[in-house]
């Protein structure tokens, strides 16, 4: 990428661009090359007029700088910056390609279809908010941007002021067909003489057939007047062909506006009824719906969000929807939408994306936002790397251990097991034991029995030293819980954690209180007592039989008494799990009831 030496003038431009265009000079002498932000790199695209090659039309090309810097509409292709030198004329735009230049039979129908509804509403403006008509309006016009977006430029003739186009070559034999026969012979004066609309309603309807019922450039007027006498094409939808019909009358005042296009292809089982094109307009007006509105629309957009293209999904709907669900009032209902759009999404676009929208939405103080982020995290956790869960996201998980919702606690305990291997030495061996000695404690039962589990699937990633201080306490404390389920969960947790429990402590501060439960009032809790004190005390035997030696090395379990007393602790895992698991959704249930 090269600056252009136009003088002083353009040395404070934000852009460069290219000495080879991308798109060569042609009719209205304008010259499109790819460019680039200084700041950033960013891709934009750079107009070029030569004024000393097209004299005859630097009035035209001034007109479109003009507008371009007074004209404001989401539709029309966004202005960086533009500039007059005395042998150039030079606008930066966003990145975008003609509509010409790309292939027909490779675009994809959906952005086909909202990109004509976005011309069309950008032309109706044009005509009823601005009294202006475009009169330039072609697939070279049109352009497309990295989404799949339409916007429009060449707004060189935009101006009724300006000298007739025919008389300095800007409309020739190529381009001659994309006006209206009252204006063949170069008779331009006849624009002045009908409705405002006639001219851009022509051209539209040039652009109806050549991409849906010729499905190739147009060559004559005359093709485009027999197209509305013959039979309506079969892959043609019934509203768009009645509408082209009346764009293209040959009577300039008889000829359809564009509003009215809109009305006849928008209405029900119109040719614009559908997800993708209520998605955008959704999307693009989504601040002036009303809450109920907006949680409908989300709650429907995940079931169709993968039908949509990508890019226009990557490069539109994405952040959109991203700044909808932070400040839009969607909240919590459209994270199952962004998150499977992240599904199809590549590695960098996700960093670049996802990532740092899912570490905000983790600071925020909405609850339903962080229970819907917890519930979900199977299916984004692998997105995150080991330092933006400990640095960046769990300081803002671990405040749900201690708020007043019991939803939230829950789904913050829950979430400890997906992202346990990611979690810093420090985390999981310090701050995070503390919350779960909390919540041992925690009012709601079934929260108390899933933190002993939790604890017991831990072990093996804590510090040993760490491990065989805290383990026995916390397990022989739900020994003694009023939950019989919890009670059983802490026998399991023990069980499956034995090997990690030299022999003195299996004597003296576990087996003491593994006795009472073996009279325990419910009889699920004596049979699990049972089976823990057999683990138990099968390895004290096989200990004690060595001798001091023996027993020194019967400090872990090992052999057919290892093997046997696993087995019995997984068993013993597995029934608390589901047990747990019914208690936390009985819980869950009678909160939201009430």
């Amino acid at each position: 990428m090269v600056s252009r030496a136009l003088g002083s003038e353009t040395a404070k431009l934000p852009f460069t661009w290219s000495d080879k265009p991308d798109v060569p000079e042609r009719h209205a002498a304008w010259a499109q090359h790819p460019g680039k932000l200084k700041a950033d790199g960013s891709p934009v695209t750079v107009f070029v007029f030569n004024k000393t090659k097209a004299p005859a039309r630097v009035a035209f090309a001034r007109n479109a700088l003009r507008r371009a810097r007074t004209l404001r509409h989401p539709d029309l292709v966004k202005l960086v910056e533009g500039i007059e030198t005395e042998t150039q004329i030079v606008i930066a735009t966003e990145a975008v390609t003609p509509l010409a230049r790309l292939d027909w039979h490779q675009l994809d129908p959906l952005l086909k279809c909202w990109g004509l509804y976005k011309m069309a509403h950008l032309l109706n403006f044009f005509h009823a908010d601005c009294r202006l008509a475009h009169l330039n309006f072609s697939l070279e016009t049109v352009q497309v941007t990295a989404a799949g977006e339409w916007k429009l430029t060449g707004l060189d003739l935009a101006d009724a002021e300006l000298p007739n186009p025919f008389s300095v070559g800007m409309i020739d034999g190529v381009t001659e067909h994309r006006y209206p026969p009252e204006m063949a012979n170069a008779n331009w004066s006849a624009f002045a003489a009908h409705p405002l609309h006639a001219v851009d309603a022509w051209a539209f309807g040039c652009l109806v057939y050549e991409l849906y019922i010729k499905q190739a450039p147009l060559q004559t007027r005359q093709e485009v007047l027999a197209a509305t006498q013959g039979t309506r094409p079969a892959s043609v939808h019934v509203s768009l062909y009645t509408a082209f019909r009346h764009l293209v009358r040959p009577e300039p005042k008889m000829r359809g506006t564009l509003d009215k296009f809109l009305k006849q292809t928008g209405g029900p089982n119109g040719f614009f009824d559908n997800h993708f094109v209520k998605t955008s307009l959704f999307l693009e007006h989504i601040t002036l719906k009303s809450v109920a509105e907006k949680e409908a629309f989300a709650s429907q957009l995940a079931e169709h969000v993968n039908e949509f293209p990508l890019a226009f999904t990557k490069y539109k709907i994405l952040p959109e929807l991203c700044q909808a669900v932070e400040y839009g009032g969607v909240g919590a209902r459209g994270i199952p939408s962004v998150l499977r759009i992240g599904q199809r999404l590549d590695e960098d676009d996700v960093q670049k994306m996802l990532v740092p929208l899912i570490v905000r939405l983790f600071a925020s103080t909405d609850r339903s936002i962080r229970v819907s982020l917890l519930s979900q995290l199977d299916e984004y956790h692998r997105y995150l790397d080991a330092n933006t869960i400990s640095d960046a996201i769990y300081p803002s998980l671990c405040t749900g251990f201690s708020d007043s919702n019991a939803i939230v606690r829950e789904h913050t305990l829950r979430s400890i097991l997906v992202i346990a291997d990611k979690l810093n030495e420090k985390i999981l061996n310090n701050t995070l034991l503390r919350f779960l000695a909390k919540l041992q404690t925690d009012p709601e039962p079934g929260i108390r029995t899933n933190t002993t589990i939790l604890l017991g699937k831990l072990a093996t990633k804590l510090r040993p030293q760490i491990a065989q201080s805290v383990l026995v306490p916390a397990f022989t404390r739900a020994f003694k819980d009023s939950f019989p389920p919890a009670r059983i969960a802490g026998m399991a947790a023990i069980g499956v954690t034995h090997e990690l429990y030299p022999l003195a402590d299996i004597c003296n501060r576990i087996l003491p209180h593994v006795m009472p439960l073996l009279m325990d009032p419910e009889k699920p809790v004596r049979q699990q007592a049972f089976k823990i004190l057999d683990i138990f005390v099968k390895r004290v035997a096989d200990g004690a039989a060595e001798g001091p030696a023996g027993a020194a090395a019967a400090s872990t379990a090992s052999g057919a008494a290892g093997a046997v007393a696993s087995a019995a602790g997984t068993a013993l895992a597995s029934t608390t799990a589901n047990w747990a698991g019914w208690a936390l959704s009985a819980m869950s249930n009678t909160i939201i009831k009430s």
